[in-house]
């Protein structure tokens, strides 16, 4: 698995505050895969302990903006985002990567995007670019 952690700072990353409607990154794949996005989140401002939310996610072969609504995460506290782990990828051979998560609040006037990191494998021990289980 793929993941970002240290998110929880002071309410920086806090959705409800911030008006985030949207979390997006995006995923470049040689053969179209099927992954799981957790959304690791806190009911206590210090960030103490995690509850998990889930959200499935399917890309074709090729370079693919995703664009998750935060509402997709059934039973978030996004007053508090901990972690974002991208698992259950597929065992493979063929070069998964991801790029910059960013949170996007949107209106009607516009929408601003907040970047936040690039997620980064779990076994470092194989390339960057190659899927871990």
């Amino acid at each position: 698995y793929w993941y970002e952690t240290g998110l929880c700072q002071a309410g920086k990353n806090n959705a409800v505050t911030n008006k985030w409607t949207t979390i997006s990154f995006s995923v470049t794949t040689t053969v179209a895969i099927t992954f799981t996005v957790e959304l690791q989140t806190s009911t206590v401002a210090a960030c103490t302990g995690y509850t998990s939310s889930f959200a499935a996610v399917s890309v074709p072969a090729g370079t693919t903006a995703v664009n998750l609504a935060l509402s997709s995460f059934t039973g978030a506290s996004l007053s508090n985002i901990i972690s974002i782990v991208f698992e259950n990828l597929p065992v493979t051979t063929n070069p998964i990567s991801f790029g910059a998560i960013s949170f996007t609040c949107g209106s009607n006037t516009g929408s601003s995007t907040t970047t936040i990191k690039t997620p980064k494998p779990y076994n470092t021990n194989t390339a960057t670019t190659k899927a871990t289980t």
